[in-house]
């Protein structure tokens, strides 16, 4: 189990040059002036070209929910690559295809994300922010989105089979909420997923643009009643400085559960930059 079985093009295919698209061979074709970060991030300020990554639905399932042998000490090496990538790509996949949503991630100048923040040196940060796009009449959501990628790699996580029986997937994605909140007193069971309820200061340009709302994406399969459902938000919560009536809880593997290909693209400028310096640090052949 690697890298080039979870995604396409692999790493030797994705080359130093630059095309409008793949070739009928799945390749990613760059220009040979770019290497590194500014070839997977050119795109971004080109829209009509575009790096896209094809994911092995598969494997990434095989990977993450049941942790195969041999697979444990590269997990958090793969996460770091491709992690966040992945998660906000799905959840941009998610908004498109099931509720007609443009959205986009927000960035600077250099094409980086913009990270949500308390705009202190050792506050809160989060992961993204996705803001929806096309909206004529009423003022766009803006998501404050931390992603946290626990798989069965995790300590204390739950191997999960990809064709695991309806009974099972349900009193998973209950066991699997119960491990991240306290029924009891309604909060989140560690500060690392409660700081999404911390509303983070709105990058200038949005500023009175936008509804805020807030964000939590888990790799694992959750849900409070163990339903398929990808999304769904969560009123019922308690909170110190509680800003937000609700918020908002992403599955990556529910919403990859309900995908019938077999393969899907997704635009991963991040993971893109990753794999072509990996290209160019070291050689497969």
């Amino acid at each position: 189990m690697c890298l080039e079985t979870l995604i396409k093009p692999k790493i030797g295919e994705i080359q130093s040059g630059y095309s409008n698209g793949s070739s009928s061979t799945g390749r990613v074709i760059m220009s040979n002036k770019l290497t590194g970060d500014v070839a997977g991030r050119r795109h971004l300020r080109n829209p009509g070209k575009r790096i896209n990554l094809k994911i092995n639905i598969k494997e990434i399932l095989k990977f993450f929910d049941e942790a195969p042998e041999s697979s444990n000490r590269h997990a958090s090496a793969i996460v770091g690559i491709m992690g966040e990538d992945l998660g906000i790509a799905l959840i941009q996949k998610y908004f498109l295809e099931k509720k007609g949503i443009k959205t986009q991630v927000l960035r600077n100048a250099n094409q980086s994300p913009i990270i949500p923040s308390l705009k202190t040196q050792k506050g809160h940060r989060l992961d993204r922010w996705l803001l929806e796009i096309g909206h004529k009449n009423n003022k766009p959501t803006l998501f404050q989105v931390e992603i946290k990628n626990w798989s069965a790699h995790a300590i204390g996580g739950e191997s999960l089979l990809i064709k695991a029986d309806p009974i099972s997937l349900k009193n998973h994605r209950r066991r699997s909420w119960l491990r991240k909140w306290d029924e009891k007193s309604k909060r989140f069971k560690s500060e690392n997923m409660e700081k999404v309820l911390i509303k983070m200061v709105v990058p200038d340009e949005q500023k009175g643009k936008v509804k805020i709302a807030p964000l939590i994406c888990f790799w694992d399969a959750v849900h409070p009643k163990g339903k398929a459902e990808p999304l769904f938000e969560y009123k019922n919560y308690s909170y110190a400085k509680k800003t937000f009536s609700s918020f908002w809880v992403f599955s990556l593997s529910n919403y990859l559960r309900t995908i019938r290909k077999k393969v899907i693209d997704l635009e991963m400028p991040d993971t893109v930059s990753r794999i072509n310096w990996l290209h160019i640090l070291v050689k497969s052949k």
